[in-house]
């Protein structure tokens, strides 16, 4: 809080006369007032009882007396008068002093709740600084385990980029090997094409020779049917020659033909069954080459397939690494994002804490600067009372100690005591001279009526040329006043050296 109370300062004491003196004054007024009801008594009663000259002489007396009563009166009229209005000064001081306590007391109780008020503050702003410190705590636990969680995803990411090198490596041998067999597939296929060809080759040269073969089997059919029918010539020219041996020379002749064509027909017989069979031989051969080349095929087509699903399984794994790599870049770049919000919640709190930490600080310094009012002004409080109840006896709730103000005034009686021999017989006194005179008097005049308010009496200040004698004479009457004078001097032995002598200015304590 800034509007804080200013410290309480003590007010200054209005000048005035303590209660004491006054109430002095009246004890004073009622006793003189007794005296003299007492003593006009006595001088009735003694006129009964005496003759006439010691009538006169008792009137003359009393008349005597009377005018002592009546400048006594006089001077005590004034006294009176002096008391109201010291009385009356009183109470206005009294009054005053009732407010000014009641207005201490309400600035006490003001400061009390401001303070009430910035203790409230200040536990409010200890429980927050507390929930900061706790969610500081809580942000640096989760930036550690994020911090953890990021040197194991770095470690990941590490392990994987190895694992990628190495998948890599892989690829790239798988590469070149599939470089490899697609050139061997490559020099396969031309195999394949020239053997392809030189199947085609053998197809139409097999077809070719098919065609002949059919045409020799046709030849062979129709020189089969020819040597049927030349068999059959040949058995009818038997026929005939057993018939007729006139054409057996055309028939010799015939046959010996017909052997030759037979022969001819023969030899070119074996030559086409040679040819037949070789063709034969080399179809054989040319099916096993095939066969060969067909299987080299089939093994070139097996091995480029398994080339084809290896390739295919080496993108695919490319694929799922590259989509690992992908997840693993978009996961990092989260931990990024979830990193920065982190730094930026941790700069905020530390921000808010450090604003936190100087409104403590603050509301510290205000709440010590507070406090510290407030001691002094419980301590200004509690010297204004102290001070208060020292000038009461403890019968009326005070703490007076009447030794200690015994004590006090002997000091002032001494000092009035010095002040006045300070003084040089027939020489007019300086100002500063006359001025401790009247200090001395007046605190004098203050510790003797506490002792009054203490013990009883009345208070009077002696005059200039008075003595004790005269002093016990005016106020307990003519006669013999030696026991009054040792009353008075028992009663102000404290400030009185001896009861021969006192001095002006002297407050006196009359029993």
């Amino acid at each position: 809080m800034n509007d804080s109370q200013p410290p309480l300062q003590p007010r200054a004491r209005r000048p005035g006369f303590p209660r004491p003196v006054l109430v002095a004054g009246a004890l004073f007024l009622a006793l003189s007032l007794s005296g003299t009801g007492q003593a006009e008594t006595a001088a009735e009663n003694a006129a009964s009882e005496t003759g006439p000259d010691a009538l006169l002489e008792r009137i003359h007396s009393m008349e005597g007396m009377l005018g002592n009563l009546r400048d006594e009166n006089e001077m005590l009229s004034a006294e009176l008068s002096t008391a109201r209005t010291e009385l009356a000064a009183h109470g206005e001081e009294r009054a005053l002093f009732r407010a000014d306590i009641a207005s201490l007391e309400g600035e006490l109780e003001a400061t009390n709740r401001t303070l009430s008020e910035l203790q409230a503050t200040a536990d409010q702003a200890w429980a927050e600084s507390e929930d900061a410190r706790n969610e500081l705590a809580n942000l640096r636990a989760a930036h550690e385990i994020l911090q953890a969680e990021l040197s194991q995803a770095r470690t990941e990411l590490a392990a994987q980029g190895e694992e990628r090198a190495l998948l890599r490596a892989e690829i790239t041998d798988l590469e070149n090997q599939l470089t490899e067999t697609q050139a061997v597939a490559s020099d396969a296929r031309q195999g394949r094409e020239q053997a392809e060809a030189a199947a085609a080759d053998l197809q139409a040269a097999k077809e070719i020779l098919e065609a002949e073969l059919s045409q020799a089997r046709t030849e062979l059919a129709a020189q089969g049917e020819e040597r049927a029918l030349l068999r059959a010539e040949i058995t009818d020219l038997e026929n005939q020659l057993t018939e007729t041996q006139a054409v057996a020379s055309d028939a010799r002749q015939g046959r010996e033909q017909a052997e030759d064509a037979a022969a001819d027909l023969q030899a070119a017989k074996e030559i086409l069954e040679a040819e037949l069979s070789q063709a034969r031989t080399e179809l054989a051969a040319q099916g096993e080459e095939r066969a060969l080349l067909r299987a080299e095929i089939t093994d070139l087509e097996n091995q480029l397939t398994s080339a084809r699903t290896e390739l295919s399984e080496v993108r695919n794994a490319n694929e799922d690494l590259r989509q690992e790599q992908q997840a693993a870049r978009d996961e990092l770049a989260t931990l990024q994002t979830s990193m920065d919000d982190l730094r930026a919640r941790l700069d905020e709190s530390q921000a808010e804490l450090t604003r936190a930490q100087s409104n403590q600080a603050a509301l510290q310094e205000e709440l010590a600067a507070v406090q510290q009012a407030r001691t002094e002004a419980q301590a200004e409080s509690e010297r204004e009372l102290a001070r208060l109840r020292a000038m009461l006896p403890p019968d009326e709730g005070g703490s007076l100690d009447l030794e200690a103000v015994r004590a006090q005034a002997a000091q002032h009686a001494r000092e009035l005591r010095a002040a006045n021999r300070a003084l040089r017989p027939g020489s007019s006194a300086e100002p500063r001279q006359l001025e401790a005179i009247e200090a001395a008097a007046e605190q004098l005049r203050r510790e003797q009526a506490l002792v009054v308010r203490a013990q009883g009496g009345t208070l009077y200040q002696v005059k200039p040329g008075e003595t004790l004698g005269m002093i016990a004479a005016r106020f307990y009457g003519e006669g013999n006043t030696w026991p009054q004078v040792q009353e008075i001097y028992e009663a102000n032995r404290h400030i009185l050296e001896t009861p021969d002598q006192v001095w002006p200015g002297t407050t006196l304590i009359l029993p």
